[in-house]
């Protein structure tokens, strides 16, 4: 069956690769193609380096999933190793003709492809124009004046200012991760905390304490986490704990979703727990009382 496909490197899902998957899926109601979004496994760019020096937003699981609920059927997340020596001749021959049969692709004005990204946005309109299939080059969006991209968005979160970052974003946000044991130290001031790890390949937000919101077993509650080391307790290792304000139960080896809302204060060394947790008290009525 042939296919519409769009093409990208689609980390975060933001409202750029918003606007080209819709564009792609509008096509493929219309045209009764199969839609199909071509992505990567690993970032090209850390297949390249041998190491991790580019950070994702999300993971393949998360991006799939909200790829997915754009309305796309079917979501590849290819081997750069196997395509990345490819000519652009044989790539459009090999990926869009042979293993996706594509009637229509769409792509980015800025795309690359081919060896050594010797291909861009016009190059794949010609050379799939002289084989029967149609390519829709989709503008850049630009906010404030700025081009949306993935590299300005991590860039934001990096710096604490998730606020900007989510209006950039489908989504807010969010870290997924398993619910793992802590010390309960939180629990004897009754402000129980769940504890996350940040995958080493997600970009790292600024560290301190942000208003958030956790979805556990399918239901969400205004939270409140800290990122960071936790130095009142001679803490030495990045960690990530929230508390969620009002719940109970126990979310011990469970996977919760951590959306980042706003950053609220930088974190600090207390000169003991109670002043610790008088704070932590503050942070959490100033979280009730805020409404973004």
């Amino acid at each position: 069956m042939k296919s519409v496909v769009a093409l990208g490197n689609f980390d975060g899902v933001h409202r750029g690769h918003h606007h080209l998957l819709k564009a792609a899926v509008a096509v493929g109601i219309k045209e009764k193609l199969t839609c199909i979004a071509w992505t990567f496994e690993k970032h090209p760019k850390n297949v390249l380096a041998g190491e991790c020096i580019t950070k994702q937003i999300m993971t393949n699981d998360m991006k799939y999933e909200l790829i997915r609920y754009i309305g796309v059927d079917k979501v590849v997340f290819a081997d750069f190793e196997k395509v990345k020596d490819l000519s652009c001749e044989e790539f459009v021959d090999k990926v869009l003709v042979q293993e996706l049969s594509a009637a229509h692709v769409f792509c980015g004005e800025n795309y690359t492809f081919g060896k050594k990204a010797a291909g861009n946005a016009k190059k794949l309109f010609q050379l799939c124009e002289s084989r029967g299939i149609k390519v829709t080059i989709i503008p850049i969006l630009q906010s404030s004046g700025t081009d949306i991209c993935s590299t300005r968005i991590r860039t934001l979160i990096e710096q604490g200012k998730v606020e900007q970052a989510n209006l950039l974003l489908l989504q807010r946000f969010f870290i997924r991760g398993e619910v793992l044991k802590g010390n309960k130290i939180g629990s004897k001031y009754n402000m129980p905390t769940v504890n996350m790890v940040i995958p080493h390949d997600i970009v790292k937000p600024k560290s301190g304490v942000y208003f958030s919101k956790t979805v556990a077993d399918g239901e969400s509650y205004i939270s409140l986490t800290n990122i960071g080391t936790r130095p009142t307790v001679g803490g030495t290792e990045e960690n990530m704990e929230t508390h969620i304000i009002g719940y109970h139960g126990n979310l011990y080896g469970k996977i919760i979703d951590v959306h980042l809302l706003k950053y609220h204060r930088g974190e600090k060394k207390f000169d003991s727990l109670d002043e610790l947790f008088r704070q932590i008290e503050k942070d959490i009525e100033d979280r009730k009382k805020w409404n973004g």
